[in-house]
């Protein structure tokens, strides 16, 4: 038998009494649900809205950008203007940048329904995704920009 609370793996040639553990002489009956500060853990629970949101908002983000790249004219509109028709390459640059979202969106999805200790690898997930999505967000529009000069 181990104990829950030291590790110590009970031998033969222990002399104290079965329910005791050798090492740290507790009860193994009153430490048969003792977790560590360290080892304890709390999966994240991710709202159900948030999820939804996440799901949906991924999934029209895609289909809208493969759409564009289908036309050849992936529109994203302005605040305060017009907004810009992007086309060939810069359009191509700036679907890649949608995928990096959906991405994004979709890692808290997972990391919900995923209930190791690995959260720490959704977040690095995220933030890479996230940098590479704003970088491919500014390529195309510099693209497009400079094409239209």
């Amino acid at each position: 038998m181990q104990c829950q609370k030291c590790n110590y793996v009970r031998t033969e040639k222990d002399a104290n009494p079965d329910w005791q553990c050798p090492s740290c002489h507790r009860a193994y009956a009153k430490i048969k649900n003792y977790k560590h500060p360290w080892n304890f853990y709390i999966p994240n629970s991710i709202p159900s809205g948030t999820r939804l949101f996440n799901l949906i908002a991924s999934l029209i983000l895609f289909i809208y950008g493969a759409r564009g790249i289908y036309v050849n004219d992936l529109y994203i509109p302005g605040k305060r203007g017009p907004g810009m028709h992007l086309h060939d390459g810069a359009a191509f640059i700036m679907y890649a940048a949608f995928v990096c979202a959906c991405i994004v969106m979709l890692s808290v999805v997972i990391d919900h329904y995923d209930k190791r200790d690995n959260e720490h690898k959704y977040q690095a997930i995220g933030r890479f995704f996230e940098y590479s999505g704003w970088g491919l967000f500014a390529i195309a529009l510099i693209t497009a920009v400079a094409r239209g000069a």
